[in-house]
């Protein structure tokens, strides 16, 4: 049986070659777009939630992690299209890492750590100037990298650890102290409505009693004394 020998032109070879790149990168533009969109709905969507809800509504919305989410909105912060790299993608994909720029490893967070990132974020949402707010910016980023974090997650942990971080000292005692008298008329409220029903209770047991005879009164307060002394089910067995 005679074997067939295809034999390919080099010069077919590297037209397919050049299209298997060009496709290459076409797709990986597509994909960073889809990425940016994706990250700037998320980041609409994390504006119209409450503080600390965004994790949950990922969880129960997507079909990604938080992490990924992140990553979709820092993708979309600084989008990168128009400056995509072939050769950084590609290095990613097959997990090459550059020695001199190793991963750093995140560490936790500590309350001087947490006070600066907040300094930082708070220049980059109210500097003076433009300049002020990008050199915050880029401060706050290269911060954050250190711990493993984007600017965005750095600075939801910061105020995680630091609720009240912007708030004086007798911002706080104040708040406590409103929180604590709140607290207090509440409870006062719900023991008046107890009290209240109790008075109630109190009242119709009166009139209940006013249209009893003797006898049913007697047998009744026996019954209540006997069952207060737990002699109710002896005297039901010695009447049987």
């Amino acid at each position: 049986m005679n074997a067939v020998v295809i034999v390919e032109d080099p010069a077919y070879l590297a037209r397919e070659i050049n299209y298997n790149h060009q496709q290459v990168v076409e797709h990986g533009k597509s994909m960073l777009a889809y990425a940016v969109e994706a990250g700037k709905h998320l980041i609409a969507v994390k504006g119209m939630l409450q503080h600390g809800k965004f994790g949950k509504w990922v969880k129960e919305n997507c079909v990604f992690s938080e992490r990924m989410a992140r990553r979709y909105m820092q993708v979309a912060k600084t989008d990168t299209r128009d400056r995509f790299d072939l050769d950084t993608s590609l290095r990613k994909f097959l997990g090459i890492e550059d020695a001199k720029t190793p991963h750093p490893t995140p560490t936790d967070l500590s309350q001087d750590d947490a006070s600066h990132a907040l300094k930082l974020h708070a220049l980059v949402e109210r500097g003076a100037t433009e300049g002020e707010r990008d050199v915050a910016r880029r401060k706050l980023e290269a911060f954050a990298k250190g711990f493993g974090r984007t600017a965005e997650a750095l600075v939801e942990k910061a105020q995680d650890i630091l609720p009240d971080w912007q708030k004086t000292d007798k911002q706080v005692r104040v708040e406590k102290a409103e929180a604590e008298a709140q607290a207090a008329k509440a409870e006062a409220a719900a023991l008046r409505a107890q009290l209240e029903a109790i008075k109630g209770r109190i009242n119709q047991l009166r009139t209940d009693c006013m249209g009893m005879t003797r006898e049913a009164l007697e047998e009744a307060y026996i019954g209540l004394v006997l069952e207060r002394e737990g002699l109710t089910k002896i005297n039901e067995k010695a009447a049987r």
